[in-house]
């Protein structure tokens, strides 16, 4: 009869050593590959579903980017055409020099000498 209390590991074969020598068994190796694959699908799943979502979110901002570019070139507009309406309605000067300028009219004694300047598309003088 044996005492469990004494019990002397040393005494008795172990069976696992001969397994460990051997290595993982093809099971051990199986789930392991499969967990790793597991892992790798859900990864996978992850990037499908947000990708196109952070794709939309830049969309997003950079359309907002543009629109408050287009606001601030319209309020500067806005503050520009306020300007010339007061001047146009408080200053005589002012508006004869408007009206002389769009209808080619002149004071006695006045010339009149125009400069045409022909601008292309980025604002240039073009040259003749």
């Amino acid at each position: 009869m044996r005492d469990t209390e004494f019990y002397d590991p040393d005494r008795e074969p172990f069976v696992e050593e001969e397994e460990q020598a051997q290595g993982p068994d093809i099971w051990q190796r199986g789930s392991k590959v499969i967990m790793a694959l597991l892992f790798l699908c859900v990864v996978a799943a992850a990037l499908r579903l947000f990708i196109p979502e952070i794709e939309r979110r830049n969309q997003l901002e950079e359309q907002a980017l543009q629109f408050e570019k287009d606001r601030a070139e319209k309020t500067a507009r806005v503050a520009e055409l306020r300007k010339e309406y007061d001047l146009l309605k408080n200053d005589r000067e002012y508006l004869e020099m408007v009206a002389r300028d769009r209808l080619d009219l002149a004071k006695e004694g006045e010339t009149i000498i125009r400069l045409d300047r022909s601008l292309n598309e980025s604002g240039v003088p073009a040259a003749k």
